[in-house]
C-alpha cells in the first residue's frame, strides 16, 4: 500500500517515536519504537474507531493516553498490552 503521508512524533534517529500512516485523510496504521504505552493506546483507539484526524496530529504532540481517558478498563488494558 502506498501512503499519502507519514506523520512522525518524536525522534526517529534516537529510536523514540510514533509514525502515523495516513491514507485518504485517515490514520490507517501506526508504528513506534520505545513507546509501548502509546502503542497500546493507539491499538485501543483504532479498535474503537477514535483515532485523531491527520490535521490534529500534525498540530503537535497528541496525548494518546489522555484521549483514552482514565477509566479503570482503559488503565487495565494499557497495563496488559504494554507488559
Amino acid at each position: 500500500m502506498k501512503w499519502d503521508e507519514i506523520i512522525y512524533h518524536g525522534d526517529v534517529s534516537a529510536r523514540d517515536f510514533l509514525a502515523f500512516y495516513v491514507k485518504e485523510n485517515r490514520v490507517m496504521a501506526v508504528a513506534g519504537m520505545n513507546r509501548d504505552r502509546e502503542m497500546a493506546g493507539v491499538e485501543e483507539l483504532m479498535r474503537e474507531d477514535r483515532m485523531p484526524m491527520p490535521h490534529e496530529i500534525r498540530k503537535g504532540q497528541i496525548d494518546i493516553l489522555k484521549l483514552l481517558g482514565h477509566s479503570p478498563a482503559s488503565e487495565f488494558y494499557l497495563l496488559e498490552q504494554a507488559s
